[in-house]
């Protein structure tokens, strides 16, 4: 499914309105436009394994961008690329599972790995990225989310996961590359990306 051109909205696949397909082995770009989704979920809740997302040249790129819904995550690729800000995956008052997932944000001026608003993602194996603009997230935890983070991988040019003053965030079994930043951790053997062990805070013990 591929969507391109446009100066609004372009989206590979939309899902809306209580909608919950079963999206195997599914490949889908856009390019171009205001905004651009690989796959959008709007209040629609789809099973999505073997997924590859993909948004890249839009002002806004989002691999997979989650409104008001809980999709099962599995087995996917999720990238943006370019423009203003790049995410691989937008949480906006959604809970979704996500295992296996790869998620990553380059190319932007702001990039984000995974961006959760008001939401509560079970991220399980989760490879976090992003690079290559004036500021880069791996995580950013922002209005009241609460994700658990377990055996992933975390990396951000600026913070690998950040919290607002709002939110809180579990992370287990996990690799930081780069700063936790904010406070309202829970962390249990996390470590950085030289080995080096994590308080319960995320931060490395002096």
């Amino acid at each position: 499914a591929t969507a391109t051109g446009g100066t609004n909205s372009n989206a590979g696949v939309w899902n809306s309105s209580s909608s919950s397909p079963s999206m195997n082995n599914v490949t889908a770009t856009a390019t171009g436009g205001d905004f651009s989704y690989g796959v959008q979920n709007n209040s629609s809740s789809p099973s999505m394994m073997n997924v590859t997302a993909t948004a890249t040249g839009g002002d806004f790129s989002y691999g997979v961008f989650n409104t008001l819904s809980s999709p099962s995550m599995m087995n996917v690729t999720a990238t943006a690329t370019g423009g203003t800000s790049s995410t691989g995956v937008v949480n906006v008052s959604s809970s979704p599972s996500m295992m296996n997932v790869t998620a990553t944000g380059t190319g932007g001026t702001t990039n984000f790995g995974v961006w959760n608003e008001e939401s509560s993602p079970s991220m399980s194996n989760v490879t976090a990225t992003a690079t290559g603009g004036a500021g880069n997230y791996g995580v950013y935890n922002n209005t009241f989310s609460s994700p658990s983070v377990r055996s992933s991988s975390i990396t951000g040019d600026d913070n690998s996961i950040s919290n607002d003053g709002t939110s809180s965030a579990q992370v287990a079994d996990t690799m930081l590359g780069g700063e936790a930043s904010g406070a309202g951790f829970t962390c249990l053997n996390t470590y950085t990306d030289a080995f080096v062990a994590l308080d319960e805070d995320c931060a490395v013990i002096p």
